[in-house]
């Protein structure tokens, strides 16, 4: 494993990270579960004594309709309806909506005292002349009483006092169940809250244990191969991943150029350092006493290190050549100028070629691509025109636009090339001839360059061929805007 090359591994530690968002959901949970169902209880709670108010207020209505209709109230004319029912032993049907269940009822005469009772525990009476309802102590419970005066019906005459007392047993029987039952299931909502609180994190630090095993397990043999998988459903993890895997290509991209620019360097430097070497072991055995052998070997030594030099600024610029996009990302070039300008020097340094341009553009063109990388893309292929052009010494350079694109082509008649070396001829280090192409001058690495720039700006790079009929090299780059040439002059 070549990791180690790259960094120090680092064991993978207890996923403290998972455990306290665990940890965190599950006190999350745990409190909103407390906090909803502290308040479903005490709506329950609430609604149920509400009932047990309602109810024991029905009672008062009744006993005191039953009452004021009375002349006078007595223990011998209280009527047996009225016992029947206050006594839970009425089986009519008259009142049957009525629950009188741990309701107990006193009733006074004029003079306040008891004529009527059910109650089997002493509740202290507060005679007054207004109804009125309490929530009282009595011993360590809470209950709720109902009092007032009774008043004949007719005459509006006072008649007596009322007393109804709701124990509330079984309200609070009720209440200490539900109390009951909530404290024992509580242990299993939270061990539920627990597992669901694991569930969720780990489902929710799933992506990121599947990026951390990838990044962990890359290195410069496998990372080529290596790519994260995306989630089905679109969300931040799966932007992340997106940008992972990006950068996962990217870098294996710059391994597999390094990769190529050491196997490059060595295979192309092989050649030139063994020609200075075979001159050096000639001079050390006899040439450096004969002053032509001597000139000439120095002669072709110094050429091959002028190669060597070339061919190594060359490959540098090959590497440098994909970078050029973060680099240069903001700047343009004018096209139609930049063109005209290329055209004009190579029709002074070539006065026997007919170099021709010809330009289908109503407007100045900007494209998004450095300038200086524009005129190396532009050099590359006419140069490549030159050294190719043996009878019809003829170059055509055009430009034209369409669909948000500037297109340039560059058309030679020299010597063409097989289909076979078209699909070749942008591969680094590529010649067509190799014997004639190394008496031309290059390394095979100029066409590599272009490419590389091109496709570095978003453009497109393409070449028409035929043999011995000559070839069309064809770059689209985007238009970043036009420019009217009369606003130019």
């Amino acid at each position: 494993m070549s990791e180690t090359r790259w960094y120090q591994y680092k064991p993978q530690k207890s996923k403290r990270l998972q455990k306290q968002w665990w940890l965190l959901l599950t006190v999350a949970f745990f409190l909103i579960y407390l906090v909803i169902s502290a308040m479903a209880i005490n709506f329950q709670v609430t609604s149920k004594r509400q009932l047990e108010m309602d109810r024991t207020k029905q009672v008062a209505n009744l006993n005191d309709l039953m009452l004021n209709q009375l002349n006078e109230i007595t223990a011998q004319n209280i009527p047996d309806d009225f016992k029947l029912i206050n006594e839970n032993s009425y089986s009519g049907t008259i009142y049957p909506s009525i629950s009188y269940q741990d309701i107990e009822t006193q009733v006074f005469d004029r003079s306040k005292q008891v004529v009527f009772e059910t109650l089997t525990k002493p509740v202290e009476m507060n005679f007054s002349g207004v109804a009125e309802a309490v929530d009282t102590e009595f011993g360590n419970r809470q209950i709720y009483v109902i009092r007032g005066p009774i008043f004949q019906k007719d005459s509006n005459q006072l008649l007596g006092y009322y007393q109804v007392v709701n124990f509330m047993s079984g309200f609070l029987k009720w209440q200490r169940k539900a109390l009951l039952t909530y404290f024992l299931t509580m242990p299993f909502v939270l061990l539920f809250f627990i597992m669901l609180g694991y569930g969720l994190s780990k489902l929710l630090f799933e992506p990121v244990e599947r990026i951390s095993k990838v990044i962990t397990a890359v290195d410069e043999e496998n990372v080529q191969n290596t790519l994260i998988k995306e989630p089905d459903k679109e969300n931040e993890f799966s932007d992340i991943i997106y940008h992972l895997n990006h950068l996962l290509q990217r870098i294996a991209f710059y391994i597999d150029q390094q990769k190529h620019f050491v196997e490059d360097v060595s295979h192309e430097l092989r050649t030139p350092v063994a020609i200075v070497e075979g001159h050096l072991k000639l001079l050390n055995r006899w040439g450096k006493d004969e002053p032509e052998v001597l000139d000439e070997s120095l002669k072709l030594s110094l050429a091959e290190i002028q190669r060597m030099k070339s061919l190594i600024q060359e490959m540098l610029d090959l590497q440098r050549a994909d970078m050029a996009v973060d680099q240069y990302r903001d700047k343009t070039t004018l096209v139609y100028e930049k063109t005209k300008r290329i055209y004009e020097n190579f029709k002074m340094l070539y006065p026997d070629f007919d170099i021709f341009l010809d330009s289908d553009l109503v407007s100045e063109i900007e494209a998004k691509i450095y300038e200086n990388h524009y005129e190396q893309i532009l050099i590359i292929f006419l140069d490549n025109a030159v050294k190719y052009s043996r009878d019809r010494k003829e170059i055509q350079v055009s430009l034209a636009s369409d669909n948000g694109s500037v297109n340039i082509a560059i058309q030679d008649f020299g010597e063409g090339m097989s289909e076979e070396d078209r699909v070749k001829v942008f591969s680094r280090f590529y010649r067509v001839d190799k014997a004639r192409a190394r008496d031309k001058g290059g390394n095979g690495l100029g066409l590599s360059i272009a490419k590389q720039l091109v496709e570095s700006y978003g453009g497109t790079i393409s070449v028409e061929s035929v043999l011995d009929h000559g070839s069309i090299f064809r770059v689209s780059l985007p238009i970043m805007k036009k420019i009217p040439f009369e606003s130019r002059v």
